[in-house]
């Protein structure tokens, strides 16, 4: 069977008792290139199935890396973001992305959902996993292969999918 936890179904209600259905935001961001080897279709398949819908889809690459990793990601429904060639370009974009739609759903009143962070060992990501978890968002990490420590404490969850994968 699969590895993962039933989807959490939180219906609120207005004051006359009927159910709004907003449903909550499920946003991933993958650091593509701390990702080696994991298929984006399998990724989007298990947090379909496992997490909710996802409401978007970012991948984060360096500009050298673009030719090799990117129309992969593309093809499997993912906006494409690239960074400079610089040391951790596509780390520190990733972050300020994070951080920008946090920032934008607080002032569009939109409540705080389910983050994604796709990586295997940048602690680089440590903080804003952090900050995020303390706005109220649900964060959860997915690698393919082993997570870091680091990671591994600083996220709500963390899965390695090829594991899970491997044992579906």
């Amino acid at each position: 069977g699969k590895a993962c936890r039933e989807p959490k179904s939180i219906l609120p209600y207005d004051a006359e008792g009927v159910v709004k259905m907003s449903r909550r935001l499920v946003r991933i961001y993958a650091d593509v290139e701390n990702a080696v080897g994991m298929p984006p279709e399998i990724l989007i398949e298990h947090v379909s199935e496992c997490i909710g819908s996802p409401s978007n889809c970012l991948a984060f690459l360096a500009k050298r890396n673009r030719l090799a990793l990117e129309g992969e990601w593309r093809e499997s429904g993912f906006q494409v973001c690239i960074a400079g060639d610089g040391p951790d370009g596509a780390d520190r974009r990733l972050i300020t992305h994070i951080v920008h739609d946090i920032q934008l759903d607080s002032e569009n009143g939109r409540p705080p959902g389910t983050i994604i962070l796709v990586a295997t060992g940048d602690r680089v990501y440590k903080d804003v996993l952090k900050v995020a978890e303390r706005l109220g968002w649900h964060t959860i990490v997915i690698g393919w292969g082993s997570i870091s420590k680091a990671l591994q404490t600083a996220a709500h969850e963390s899965v390695n999918l090829a594991a899970v994968t491997a044992d579906g």
